[in-house]
């Protein structure tokens, strides 16, 4: 399940940028919704908690939510490195299932 929940993340994720060259208001208003998923996730995961993959993906979402000040190029910057904390996560579960 937690599998699942993580591939719909990457998508979620990069959902970002086109809303946020689009319309950089809604953008972060679409963020702190995804924030307040994170947090959610991580009640109903907890073992997410303790990785440190998840608490970076959670880092950038709730600056990307709460900062005002930075431009596209960041916001570029920090989904990526969001999405490959994803992949690293996904590798690392599917790891200690095996």
């Amino acid at each position: 399940m937690m599998d699942v929940y993580l591939q719909a993340l990457t998508g979620k994720i990069f959902k970002i940028l086109p809303s946020f060259e689009e319309n950089p208001d809604n953008s972060r208003r679409y963020v702190k919704l995804l924030n307040c998923e994170l947090i959610g996730v991580a009640d109903l995961f907890p073992l997410l908690k303790e990785q440190v993959d998840f608490i970076d993906i959670m880092s950038i979402v709730s600056f990307l939510a709460n900062d005002d000040s930075y431009e596209l190029p960041t916001c570029r910057q920090l989904v990526f490195t969001a999405i490959e904390r994803v992949k690293r996560l996904q590798t690392q579960i599917i790891d200690e299932e095996e």
